[in-house]
């Protein structure tokens, strides 16, 4: 049962990050193609680029199809959804969700370079590239500096829930118990930040 509940935050978290890219897409006016493209490079583009650092060989994402296909799906659905106006407001669908996926992903990026045997640093820097590498990769290719880069209290969310991974594993915590407790405890910061406005100093 464990394993299944992991099994579908992985996709969850996959499926919301290939919905940001796809509507980020479409803010930009790209066609379809594009929007596959940036769905699917946020949807697995920090996993896989977290596999190719800790040398991972092949990349999870290559290895079972269904990323893929779930990322291409939720493009295909973000191009064909009709556009409606929507109230400027932080606490929209897609940020809360968002809120969850990174959490999960950094949960999954720490556990991932524990199995590796990476240490502290290790860890945390994987449980960042896995939950906002995505991003980074989105927002180069839109043109733009990326955002973890200079707004938001969002790479530094992961960077404390890779902390936190390290610490409770070798408090003896481990499977779902573990993942669950970080991904709320990043999804939980990333939304204070969303409500008290926090970012880092400039």
């Amino acid at each position: 049962m464990e394993k299944y509940v992991l099994l579908f935050l992985d996709f969850f978290g996959t499926v919301v990050f290939a919905m940001t890219g796809a509507a980020r897409a479409k803010e930009c006016h790209l066609d379809f193609f594009g929007v596959i493209v940036l769905g699917c490079t946020v949807g697995v583009g920090g996993g896989m680029i977290r596999d190719c650092l800790i040398g991972v060989k092949p990349v999870s994402a290559l290895t079972n199809e269904w990323y893929l296909i779930c990322c291409i799906a939720t493009s295909c659905f973000i191009f064909f959804k009709p556009p409606k106006k929507q109230k400027l407001s932080p606490w929209n669908f897609i940020t809360i969700c968002d809120a969850i996926g990174l959490g999960v992903f950094a949960a999954f990026g720490a556990a991932k370079a524990l199995e590796n045997g990476l240490t502290l640093i290790g860890v945390i820097l994987s449980a960042v590239v896995t939950a906002a590498g995505g991003g980074v990769i989105r927002d180069l290719m839109t043109g733009g500096i990326p955002v973890v880069l200079r707004s938001d209290f969002y790479a530094t969310a992961a960077l404390f829930g890779g902390w936190l991974y390290w610490e409770l594993y070798w408090e003896g915590i481990h499977g779902l118990a573990i993942c669950l407790i970080v991904a709320s405890f990043v999804t939980g910061l990333r939304l204070l930040a969303v409500k008290m406005h926090l970012q880092l100093p400039r």
